[in-house]
Formats: structure tokens, sequence, C-alpha cells
């Protein structure tokens, strides 16, 4: 008669849980409820249900990173305003970045989907989707203490300018201005000059209340982009002086 205590594992299930075993390696926190994991590393591609995937887990995840993040902010920048705060929030919230982290770990390669999908878990959506899941996942098993654990041990809390400015400034005055409620800013070519090969505009940034900016550059939506992170410097510039 079969020990079946001594029956040895299946080989899908022993691949399965060496994968569980090296996912939690990289997320640096050992799940007690391992449906959890399982969830928020499995795609709507081969999962039974939604809840079975991490769609519902990225949804909770987003939440939890934002007040996470919200209170480090408030917590870390006591002399700014909400506009400082805004722009530096949605430097660390943006999809972009929750990629970068989940390539960093290597979360991406833990990833179960349907063969011949194997490019999805290539996609930076789904690698922010990912990411925000095991927040969750996190979360729901050790609860906030855990997840915020995570969180500050991924992500940097820079004191300077935000990255976001080199990618988007123009996004990342919007917001700023928004948040500020000073309105739109606006942008006016100022001048134009240089060869049609090599052109060279020069635009301004204005907002109701702070001295206007310039920028300069090949196009004039580059030269847009180097107003609008001038007129940005300035700020953050001016609240270091003043602090």
């Amino acid at each position: 008669m079969t020990d079946v205590k001594n029956k040895p594992e299946k080989k899908d299930a022993l691949q399965d849980r060496m994968a569980w075993q090296e996912a939690e390696r990289l997320i640096g926190y050992q799940f007690t409820d391992k449906t959890l994991l399982h969830s928020a590393l499995t795609h709507s591609s081969v999962a039974q249900t939604p809840a079975h995937s991490y769609e519902r887990l990225e949804f909770f995840g987003d939440r939890i990173l934002g007040l996470v993040l919200s209170e480090r902010l408030y917590r870390t920048f006591e002399a700014e305003d909400q506009g400082e705060l805004t722009t530096r929030f949605h430097a660390l919230a943006r999809g972009e970045y929750l990629a970068s982290v989940c390539l960093k770990l290597g979360l991406q390669n833990c990833l179960f989907q349907e063969n011949g999908q194997k490019k999805l878990a290539e996609r930076s959506s789904v690698q922010a989707d990912i990411i925000e899941a095991v927040i969750a996942a996190i979360y729901l098993d050790g609860g906030l203490a855990a997840a915020e654990k995570f969180i500050k041990s991924n992500w940097q809390v820079d004191r300077g300018v935000p990255d976001s400015l080199a990618e988007n400034p123009k996004s990342a005055l919007q917001e700023w201005a928004a948040a500020e409620k000073l309105g739109m800013p606006e942008y006016q070519l100022h001048s134009q000059s240089g060869s049609d090969h090599e052109p060279e505009f020069k635009v301004r940034v204005e907002l109701k209340g702070f001295p206007a900016a310039t920028g300069i550059g090949p196009s004039r939506k580059a030269a847009e982009r180097a107003a609008a992170t001038a007129f940005l410097h300035s700020i953050y510039s001016a609240k270091k002086g003043k602090n």
C-alpha cells in the first residue's frame, strides 16, 4: 500500500511551488495565504475567473500605494505646499515608475500567462499592474505595516526635483498649477531663428503671479518642454532658498 504522505509531488505542482518560493524571495515577503500571491501573479488569460487574476488586486493596490506615498511625502516635505507634493506624488505613482520597480525585482518573469503571449510580461502597463497587485496581496496577507515596508523598500523619495520633470515637464507643470488653482500655463513663441535644417525656437511660459520662464529647442514642442522645466526648477530653487 502506498503511503500518501510520502507520495512524491507531481512535476507541475513542484514547479509551481518553486516558482512561488522564488517570487517570495524577490518580493522579500513570505505569504501565509499563497493563493493571494498566485492571484497577484496570474494574468486574466489563464485565470478561472476575474477574482483569480491580478485585476481586482491591482485596483486595490493602487489605493494602498496612494495612501502610503501620500503620508510619506506629507511627513518628509513639511515645508512644501499642495502643488509641490502633488508633483512629487505623480512622479512616484506613474506607471513608468511602477514598471521600473517590477523590472528591478524581476517579478515580470514570475507572471503566469497563456502560452503564446509571453510578450505580455514585457509591457510596462502589465508590469505596473503586477506591482500594484503584489502590494494589495501583501496588505491582505500581512496588513498595512507589511505593505508599507515593501513600498518603502522599493520607492526612493528624492529630496531633489522629481524625475518626472525630465520625462514630461509640461504635464508636471500643469499638475502643479492645477493643484495650486492657478489656471493653465500659457506658452508663447518668442522667436524662431536658424536655418531650415537647424532651426532654433524660443518659447516663453507664463503663469499668473509668477515670473515667465524661457526655453530653447530645435522644435516648438522641445522649446515648450525646456520652458516648463525652467519654470519648475525656478519654483523649487526659490522654495529651497526660503528653507
